[in-house]
């Protein structure tokens, strides 16, 4: 059973002793016994995250398949964002890596350059 409350307007029961710090909260009430010790989730309030949460905290044990919470359109436009990011990032680092060697190269002529001046003026 999943039930929603909303704590801004609501009171959680006094019974589960919980102390809201931060939101989002979920706390699984375990499936053989609703007594303490409960598990908690105040994480990040992304799907994904808090699915794999209720996965392991589960007392009657099932397996999420991957991006449970996408159909299969959306996983594909997911791995196909994926692929995009990694692409740019990649274009990126390599952008980078070029612009470090030249600005090391224009470095070294500037030294070279200051050299043959100190050995001419010598």
């Amino acid at each position: 059973v999943i039930g929603k409350m909303d704590i801004t307007n609501d009171t959680p029961p006094t019974e589960i002793n919980m102390i809201v710090s931060s939101l989002p909260l979920i706390v699984i009430l375990p499936a053989n016994s609703k007594r303490p010790p409960y598990s908690y989730y105040s994480g990040i309030s992304k799907v994904q995250p808090m699915m794999k949460w209720i996965e392991q905290e589960a007392s009657i044990k099932f397996i999420l398949p991957n991006l449970p919470h996408l159909n299969d359109k959306n996983k594909q436009l997911y791995k196909e964002q994926i692929r995009e990011r990694e692409e740019y990032l990649d274009k990126q680092r390599k952008e980078d890596e070029l612009a470090q060697l030249e600005e090391e190269f224009e470095r070294k002529q500037v030294e070279e350059r200051r050299l043959k001046r100190l050995i001419e003026e010598n």
